[in-house]
């Protein structure tokens, strides 16, 4: 698809128009139909439905960006997730690429206990490193950080953040962030990611079990002392594995207050059950406290930090 084709906007913009009327989209059917409305055509137009569940997440990232900044509290935002999650259509088909990179936009409550747990405040300086269509970025207008930089490989995707009204937005590999003097110079001190779990461009379809580590990893060496990285991952990054050990081996001077299970229904409206985890690494010896249960929630992130 080209993004010089205003058509995608165009249908996104409708889009935005329903969600702020509070209206659903149903299905996946009645999503391909309203893009028909504009022109947008299976096979000419766009080749998978996957695109059109990134339109309808934009249109989303912006409606909840919107009324983010008009709020005056947590509770407030909390309060709308649910309504938030249940105008977008269930995701009952994927694309190759999605299946084969595992590209499964982060729900929007984990996106939201991210943002909360990144502890983000008008002195940072905030990265998404495979920011797909900006969902974890979608809640930082309540927080006003300094800087927003998305960054995206996808040409697609990156076309659609481009317009999206971010500080900065780049398309460069994940894994060579950190060699970038632009990067460098902007004095991140943020990240907040759901990187690559076992594949990325690079290694194809062949499975690497230390992509998302090597995004990680990259992320980590780009951020500034004292900052911190709130990241989703499989389930199976454990500090047992393999690709767990490959990450501790090569970054400095951290702490890991959060590394905890989420429960797989998060990802229901996203067509799959697969399971996850959400890890805090703080750049220094913090003495941020430990999260000490196993699983985490929006309930028990805001219990925590309470306690932070």
């Amino acid at each position: 698809m080209h993004m010089t084709n205003s058509k995608f906007f165009e249908f996104a913009d409708h889009l935005l128009t329903q969600f702020n009327r509070g209206l659903p989209i149903a299905s996946t059917q009645i999503l391909a139909k309203q893009a028909c409305l504009f022109n947008l055509e299976p096979g000419r137009d766009y080749t998978d439905f996957k695109s059109l569940y990134d339109l309808a997440e934009l249109a989303m990232n912006w409606h909840i960006s919107k009324r983010c900044a008009s709020m005056t509290s947590i509770e407030q935002i909390t309060a709308i997730i649910d309504e938030c999650i249940n105008v977008l259509p269930n995701e009952t088909e994927r694309s190759v690429d999605q299946s084969i990179y595992q590209q499964f936009s982060t729900p929007l409550d984990l996106a939201w206990m991210m943002t909360l747990l990144a502890q983000v405040n008008q002195q940072s300086v905030v990265i998404d490193p495979s920011a797909g269509t900006g969902t974890l970025l979608s809640f930082l207008p309540f927080f006003k950080p300094r800087l927003t930089i998305a960054n995206e490989i996808s040409p697609f995707r990156n076309g659609l953040l481009a317009n999206s009204g971010f500080d900065q937005c780049f398309k460069e590999d994940g894994t060579m962030i950190h060699f970038m003097p632009k990067f460098q110079q902007t004095k991140i001190n943020t990240v907040i990611m759901n990187p690559p779990f076992s594949r990325s461009h690079l290694t194809g379809t062949k499975k690497d079990i230390k992509a998302g580590a090597n995004h990680i990893i990259a992320a980590y060496q780009m951020l500034q002392p004292s900052g911190r990285l709130v990241l989703l991952i499989n389930n199976s990054f454990t500090t047992s594995s393999k690709a767990f050990k490959h990450l501790t081996a090569n970054i400095r001077n951290y702490h890991i207050p959060i590394n905890a299970q989420v429960n797989p229904n998060a990802f229901k409206k996203k067509g799959t059950k697969f399971p996850t985890r959400i890890i805090v690494i703080d750049k220094s010896d913090s003495s941020a406290p430990l999260y000490a249960d196993s699983q985490i929630d929006l309930n028990s992130t805001l219990q925590y930090l309470k306690l932070s």
